[in-house]
């Protein structure tokens, strides 16, 4: 006879503690252990019932007294509607006076101006002091020319120059000393003048008696910053390097004369083009 070929029965499962929740089991297959039962969750309380508003009493309703919308959301209104509209009325007829008074090129027609508002003077009561509005300042007369010359330096030729070994070593004027003109302040620029040069007194632009003046030059001309100077006041000699953006003693520019930088200047030029090719080459 055959074996019989039904087979085992399966070993029953053995779900750990925490897969017991997840596959809904209530008890253990194992040890037969019933799971606690979660507890139900609290009944929530009832909402407290509101109060019944009052019913408000409105103009539309029949039978009711007559109120105004603004007393409904607002509240009573401090001023009456009469006072209001006759305070608006008079408002509206001095506005209209006084642009009848405009269109017809008269001063102001509705009363004298105490310094506010001239829809709202004739409603109102006038200054407790009694004194009238001050009137407005004029703006000042913006200067259109550099003014007088100061005669504070005058040109020299290079080449009338003497020696430099002969000229005794003197210190740079200052700017303010050596300007012929005062310059053009960033007042008299904001309100329409034009630029001049503080040495030459030009103006500034593009006809034919005008200059170029750049913006780091301090108000000195391209023409003035290449000539030599003299200062009549202490008799120093001096030129403009447009390198320093200064005034410098003619002895700055011993290695070159007529060159527009003075010594230091080209030497820091000749370092950094030194400097640049270098890095290039490597």
């Amino acid at each position: 006879a055959l074996p019989d070929a039904t087979p085992p029965p399966p070993p029953p499962l053995r779900y750990p503690r925490h897969r017991r929740r997840l596959v809904g089991l209530q008890s253990c297959p194992i040890t037969g252990a019933v799971a606690k039962p979660r507890p139900a969750p609290k009944p929530r309380a009832a909402p407290k019932p509101r109060a019944a508003s009052k019913p408000r009493t409105s103009r539309d309703a029949p039978g009711g007294t007559a109120v105004d919308s603004d007393d409904e959301d607002f509240g009573p209104l401090l001023r009456s509607r009469a006072e209001i509209e006759a305070d608006a009325m008079r408002w509206d007829a001095a506005a209209a006076a006084e642009a009848a008074a405009e269109r017809a090129g008269a001063a102001d027609a509705t009363v004298a101006d105490d310094g506010r508002d001239a829809d709202v003077d004739g409603g109102r009561p006038p200054r407790a002091d009694g004194a009238a509005a001050k009137p407005r300042a004029a703006p000042p007369v913006v200067a259109a020319s550099p003014g007088p010359h100061l005669s504070s330096s005058t040109t020299i030729d290079v080449d009338a120059l003497q020696p430099l070994s002969s000229i005794p070593i003197q210190e740079a004027p200052s700017y303010d000393s050596v300007i012929n003109f005062t310059r053009c302040t960033p007042r008299q620029k904001s309100g329409g003048a034009t630029n001049w040069c503080v040495l030459c007194g030009k103006l500034e632009g593009t006809g034919d008696d005008c200059v170029t003046i750049p913006k780091q030059n301090k108000d000195v001309c391209k023409i003035c910053d290449t000539v030599t100077w003299k200062h009549n006041a202490s008799g120093a000699y001096f030129k403009w390097c447009k390198g320093c953006k200064r005034f410098h003693e003619i002895h700055a520019f011993a290695g070159k004369i007529s060159a527009s930088k003075c010594n230091g200047a080209r030497a820091r030029g000749r370092a950094y083009m030194r400097n640049y090719h270098a890095a290039l080459e490597d």
